[in-house]
């Protein structure tokens, strides 16, 4: 079992004294994965934010960093520019009550990570490019750029540490060079990188499918050029819920009800239509839903700050897409 021994607190919140002071430790076991959680109940008060902004750049690389907000006489935005930028997660602790289980589930997750560096590598031909790369699943990250170039047609993404069971869902757009119809061309290969301790020394392994590959064909058949794959359309779909809810909260706090009404009333049918029931239930918090096939909604008056702070943190975190159904007749 692990406890805590000591706190010692001392002036205001200076978000980059604790980053600072994460990153001292992490350096002195270069070897170790590296997991820190960063935990605050007010607001970055007592320094500029470039400190933040600084250390954080001297932090990237180092150590992932998952973000909690105890209470609700916090920043939003101050915490979540921690998670993204350190490959982690914001989340909400209502009361400090709920800071022991946090911890608990803190110390089961990083005791779960296996896999160190976990890179997206891809390879592009002479004639392609990438256009983006975003994580969809678990949360929506845009990994763009953080393109790591290892040869002129090879780049890599950054991703943290993994455990040896764990998932993610890649979206990647290629941009290729025009062809005729009815051709076709490798437009890449994707493969997955990490360092794996072996004999009590991490080794660089890469597991690239061979069927992990990703074509480019042309055609004159409009059928089949407009078609979206569901997988596409399902995380297009949860970024659109994503930069609906953001909006829709930022037109509420500005006092225009009729454009969030219309907002969140979006996010609220994009959470139906893709199955995201968890994010249902955190805009039902929010407004009254009418109509939720429709995505008819009412603004409600009285709203707790902690289900707005929650619902914006949480507008990042994506449904998987569904299995199909199988039946009779149906195809695997």
């Amino acid at each position: 079992p692990l406890s805590l021994s000591r706190l010692m607190a001392g002036g205001g919140t200076a978000m980059s004294t604790g980053l600072a002071a994460a990153r001292a430790i992490f350096e002195r076991a270069p070897s170790s994965i590296h997991q820190a959680v960063f935990l605050t109940d007010g607001k970055n008060e007592s320094e500029s934010a470039g400190n933040v902004t600084a250390q954080l750049q001297a932090c990237e690389g180092l150590f992932q960093c998952d973000c909690w907000g105890v209470g609700t006489d916090w920043r939003v935005g101050e915490v979540q520019q921690i998670a993204e930028e350190l490959l982690g997660k914001a989340s909400l602790v209502p009361d400090p009550g709920g800071i022991d289980a946090a911890f608990r589930g803190a110390i089961e997750k990083a005791s779960s990570m296996t896999l160190k560096d976990v890179r997206l590598r891809l390879w592009t031909p002479q004639g392609a490019s990438i256009a983006f790369v975003k994580q969809a699943n678990p949360t929506l990250e845009d990994l763009t750029q953080r393109a790591r170039v290892v040869t002129p047609q090879v780049r890599e993404y950054m991703t943290g540490a993994w455990g040896a069971r764990e998932s993610r869902d890649f979206h990647v757009a290629i941009d290729v060079r025009a062809g005729g119809v009815g051709e076709e061309m490798l437009a890449a290969r994707p493969s997955i990188v990490w360092l794996e301790s072996v004999g009590g020394a991490w080794t660089e392994k890469e597991e690239k499918p061979a069927n992990a590959r990703v074509f480019a064909t042309w055609t004159a058949d409009d059928s089949l050029s407009s078609r979206i794959d569901r997988h596409v359309a399902h995380y297009t779909g949860q970024g659109e819920l994503a930069a609906a809810i953001q909006q829709g909260l930022d037109m509420r706090e500005q006092g225009h009800d009729a454009a969030a009404t219309q907002m969140l009333g979006r996010a609220v049918k994009l959470a139906h239509d893709s199955g995201n029931a968890e994010m249902t239930q955190r805009l039902a918090k929010v407004v009254e839903v009418v109509d939720v096939a429709t995505g008819t909604v009412r603004l409600k008056r009285e709203v707790s700050k902690a289900a707005t702070m929650d619902l914006q943190l949480e507008s990042r975190t994506t449904k998987r897409v569904a299995k199909k159904a199988q039946g009779p007749g149906a195809g695997s």
